[in-house]
């Protein structure tokens, strides 16, 4: 995960200074798209459909297009993508190569109370997620997917729950047994989001 985090607060941080294409036909100068958002997409491809089919895909690419039949294009390993995944993770595998897809996630309340011998954790935020134009232009779309949180425990052990964002909402009350201290919203970088992974942490306060 720390090359993960590396290469992504790479690309975030150097995004600002050009113009940004999708990757699957980005400039080859754009070395923060090629080689870091590239490296960080293709780790979220593999959490998403795994490396088995990755490997697919790769291996069919490479039948149809060594040579000598004909050069590929980006597209084409887009539709061996597709040929080796459910329909329903084609719209997922556009967000990845095709657009520039940006989520924002903030914490509206993170409040623990005592419930006999456990405690009562609520969590009250907004997930949202954003289409760009390559010039800073930024739509928000529907973000119809589930996100995961780290529960960080006062011991330091952790618990990863999974929840669904509804209407750009996302809402839990979770029975724990020790003390939370702090939550992390998509601790293992499974969307790209607008800002530093660190600042999507935030403490559990008393309710």
């Amino acid at each position: 995960m720390d090359n993960v985090n590396l290469h992504l607060g790479i690309y975030l941080d150097e995004r600002g200074f050009s113009k940004e294409q999708p990757l699957y036909n980005m400039l080859p100068d754009n070395t923060h798209l090629c080689y870091s958002k590239g490296m960080v997409v293709m780790y979220q491809l593999q959490e998403m459909i795994g490396e088995a089919k990755i490997n697919q895909a790769l291996k069919q690419f490479l039948q149809k297009h060594a040579y000598p039949h004909s050069k590929p294009i980006p597209a084409d390993l887009i539709n061996e993508l597709y040929a080796v995944t459910d329909s329903l993770l084609h719209t997922k595998i556009d967000d990845l190569f095709k657009k520039i897809t940006l989520c924002d996630f903030e914490v509206r309340l993170a409040a623990v109370s005592k419930t006999g011998a456990q405690y009562s954790l609520a969590i009250e935020a907004d997930g949202e997620k954003f289409y760009e134009d390559g010039n800073g232009r930024r739509t928000k779309v529907p973000f119809t997917d589930s996100v995961e949180i780290a529960i960080v425990f006062e011991n330091g052990l952790q618990k990863i729950v999974k929840l669904p964002v509804i209407n750009n909402n996302i809402s839990a009350k979770l029975m724990l047994n020790d003390m939370p201290a702090s939550i992390l919203i998509d601790p293992d970088v499974r969307f790209i989001k607008l800002r530093n992974g660190k600042q999507y942490s935030f403490p559990v306060k008393p309710l």
